[in-house]
């Protein structure tokens, strides 16, 4: 996790002072409680499927996938071609990376299909929205006080255990996402730890769908509690009177509260897009729906064949065998699908398989 405690002195220039934190704890920690198995178990209610369910364990990191071949990390934490990402109990194993020369994002390719991805939320309205964020590790702390009065508390132990918390986006700017602790929002309101980049941050498109926002990026600090003082991180809903780089935080009439930082997806959709291409929509692989199937156009062009749908079969994946019926086997069309019109188009190579059938396709919504 990185720390940029300068951002907010540097708006206006644009320009974005951070360092490497030393602290190798990780994790979300909640103003509710302390207790080290809150919110380790996928949220329900109001909260279901708010994008738990798309997070793999990427070294001691977390990556989401966001299309059939592609997930995307923090470009900090680092990772090498080759490394293992586990995901829904699948390992796959990365064969190409992407930076993003205008943010923190990495977007790694993998040697294998994803049966499920996180959508993208790609307008720029994200200021006041309510958010889920998910990260890897760390305890809450010991309590943080100035003058007998509980300010927040410190990171705590690096356990490794993912956890999610509440929390909204206070406002947006570049490629970034701002997040505050305030100690207002409830049980549920959660801050970065020190090493929790990577996680990802979901909000709620405006069909009500859970959507990757963002994956976050640092956090205020060092504190002390005195000019000289040992410095620690942790999340504190007010900065009033502990220091920071050995100047006070002065106190100005309200409490003062620490913020977090959060990559930004809809400002790099179209760096997104240059590397995944246009990702066909894919529902939540949990269940069956009973919707009918849209109809599927196949026609010759040149040396291929063009599989069509339409863009409106929201929840379907194109999945293809060597014959139909009880026995056939389907597995997912993984090449590029394209927007032409009102339809997505797959174009794939005309190969005549070796036991002398032709190819059959499907669109589906579950296994």
């Amino acid at each position: 996790m990185r720390t940029l405690k300068t951002v907010r002195m540097l708006l206006t220039s644009g320009v974005i002072m951070c360092t490497l934190c030393a602290q190798p704890s990780r994790g979300v920690i909640l103003y509710g409680s302390g207790d080290p198995t809150y919110n380790t178990t996928p949220p329900t209610g109001a909260l279901q499927n708010s994008g738990w369910q798309y997070e793999g364990q990427w070294g001691g990191f977390l990556g989401t996938p966001i299309a059939p071949q592609y997930f995307v990390a923090a470009q900090h934490i680092g990772g090498s071609v080759g490394q293992t990402f586990t995901y829904n109990g699948v390992s796959y194993t990365t064969t190409a990376y992407w930076n993003d020369p205008a943010s923190d994002l990495r977007i790694w390719k993998v040697g294998g299909t994803f049966t499920n991805y996180a959508p993208l939320y790609s307008t720029n309205d994200e200021t006041g929205k309510q958010l889920v964020v998910i990260g890897c590790g760390t305890q809450r702390g010991d309590p943080v006080t100035v003058a007998g009065s509980l300010h927040g508390w410190k990171a705590g132990a690096a356990d490794g255990v993912m956890r999610w918390g509440q929390n909204q986006v206070e406002y947006a700017f570049g490629s970034y996402l701002v997040g505050a602790f305030t100690g207002t929002q409830g049980p549920n309101e959660a801050y970065l730890s020190s090493g929790d980049s990577s996680g990802a941050v979901f909000v709620q498109d405006g069909s009500g769908v859970w959507s990757l926002a963002g994956i976050n990026y640092g956090i205020d600090g060092p504190f002390s509690t005195t000019a000289k003082g040992s410095a620690f991180y942790g999340a504190i809903f007010d900065e009033t009177g502990l220091y920071v780089g050995g100047a006070i935080v002065a106190n100005n009439g309200a409490p003062q509260p620490s913020y977090f930082y959060i990559t930004r997806v809809s400002s790099e959709m179209a760096w997104i897009k240059s590397i995944v291409g246009t990702v066909p929509p894919l529902a939540s692989w949990s269940s069956k729906t009973s919707v009918m199937p849209p109809a599927i156009g196949i026609q010759m062009s040149g040396n291929n064949v063009v599989v069509s749908y339409p863009t409106n079969a929201v929840g379907f994946m194109l999945q293809s065998s060597s014959f139909s019926g009880n026995a056939a086997v389907w597995s997912s069309v993984t090449n590029q699908a394209i927007v032409s019109g009102t339809n997505w188009n797959v174009i794939l190579p005309v190969i005549l398989p070796a036991d002398g059938n032709g190819a059959c396709f499907r669109l589906e919504t579950g296994n």
